[in-house]
């Protein structure tokens, strides 16, 4: 009898022990929700006056080039929206610049790192007849030899640095067979590009009926730049190659004053042309321009072709403006949380050389996510202007410290 008066109901059958144990449980789980809600907070954030706004217009026009008083020219500054060309756009032959474009269907083909020397050739009886015949004809050629083994890269610099027209018909015949099929690639890349006013005949340009205009050789100088192999050919002032030894550049000016090839030509149909691209400065800040100029004529007129596109190339140069966009300690934001922000000030002058007609495009980027008591006066981030090719980065600090959110509003 005592042992069944010791029995005791187990605790599941007593409800009136379930509320505490609830309540505990619950509070335990906000808890841990109001744990997780502090560590997150507000978010920092930074905010530009609508006084600078994200993108503005660059005033004023450029100025018209002067133009060649015969052929044609053409003129661009690489990541500016600007191509001007001389009135005179019809198609004309232009000799060997049209090698560019036989490097590029090559290059497509079989691609090439800077160091690499890519698959080989023999030179064959017939190549050594061929290059002969050429020079009666005063072809520009690069001597060659029986048996002698020419790498792509061989015959990639002694076509653009050299103009091998012999270099030309044997990338040709390497790549596609026959130079027919070769040709065929070489349109069919023009058309890719765009350059409607652009055909090939021969993978050399001795052919009169290749054909192009300044305007479309400008589009396709901007681009072959782009392969990093031939930007590298073609600011060589001489290349070497096996059995011919050193062989030097006909592309005037090549080397000087910051000009980079790209490639001339010249045959008793084209006069002198030059496809030209500098390297220059504008306060500071590298762009690139490329220059054309096509059907050049007299006594000097490979030299002078180039000396035209060079000098159509520093007028672009000269004509970019500086544009400010705010002056030392100018307000230019606010920066920090809600509820707690200071306003932000440039440290320097925030100016960027600009093309007339273009565009500066504006935005502020913080330096990192503070999370902490800011000081009043310490560099936050850069206000960050572009415009075309140039970028300029100019630092921008708080006017007063700003506070961390309380911990009442991280919970909210």
């Amino acid at each position: 009898m005592a042992r069944h008066a010791l029995h005791r109901r187990p605790l599941r059958h007593r409800p009136e022990h379930w509320v505490p144990l609830l309540a505990v449980t619950v509070a335990a789980m906000v808890i841990g929700s109001a744990v997780i809600v502090i560590k997150e907070g507000p978010a920092l954030a930074a905010q530009v006056n609508p006084s600078i706004p994200s993108l503005r217009w660059v005033p004023g026009a450029p100025e018209e080039p002067i133009w060649p008083t015969v052929g044609q020219g053409a003129v661009a500054v690489t990541g500016v929206a600007s191509l001007a060309a001389s009135p005179a756009q019809v198609p004309v032959p232009i000799g060997s610049i049209t090698k560019i474009m036989t490097a590029v269907v090559v290059l497509n083909d079989y691609p090439l790192d800077l160091t690499a020397l890519g698959p080989s050739i023999m030179i064959t009886e017939s190549d050594v007849a061929e290059w002969r015949s050429e020079l009666t004809l005063n072809q520009s050629n690069v001597r060659i030899e029986v048996g002698e083994v020419l790498t792509e890269r061989h015959l990639l610099d002694g076509l653009l640095v050299h103009s091998g027209n012999n270099f030309a018909h044997l990338l040709g015949r390497f790549d596609a067979g026959t130079e027919k099929a070769f040709v065929e690639k070489m349109n069919a890349q023009a058309k890719a590009w765009g350059l409607n006013q652009t055909h090939y005949a021969d993978p050399s340009g001795f052919d009169p009926a290749t054909t192009s205009t300044a305007a479309d050789q400008v589009v396709l100088g901007r681009k072959i730049l782009r392969y990093p192999l031939i930007a590298a050919i073609v600011k060589q002032q001489s290349v070497e190659i096996p059995t011919a030894g050193m062989q030097m550049s006909y592309t005037p000016l090549v080397g000087v004053d910051g000009v980079v090839g790209i490639k001339s030509g010249l045959t008793t149909e084209s006069g002198g042309c030059d496809l030209l691209a500098l390297d220059a400065m504008v306060d500071g800040h590298p762009i690139q321009v490329i220059a054309a100029v096509l059907g050049q004529r007299g006594p000097n007129r490979l030299m002078d072709s180039g000396m035209i596109a060079y000098e159509l190339a520093r007028d672009r140069v000269a004509q970019f403006a500086t544009l400010s966009v705010a002056t030392t300690g100018s307000s230019i934001g606010s920066f920090g949380w809600t509820g707690h922000e200071a306003a932000l000030h440039v440290t320097s002058d925030a100016i960027i050389p600009a093309w007339p007609g273009g565009v500066v495009r504006a935005h502020l980027k913080l330096s990192h996510q503070r999370t902490t008591r800011t000081v009043g006066g310490t560099v936050v981030g850069w206000l960050i202007l572009r415009a075309g090719p140039i970028t300029t980065r100019t630092p921008v600090a708080t006017s007063q410290t700003v506070q961390p959110p309380t911990l009442l509003e991280r919970l909210i």
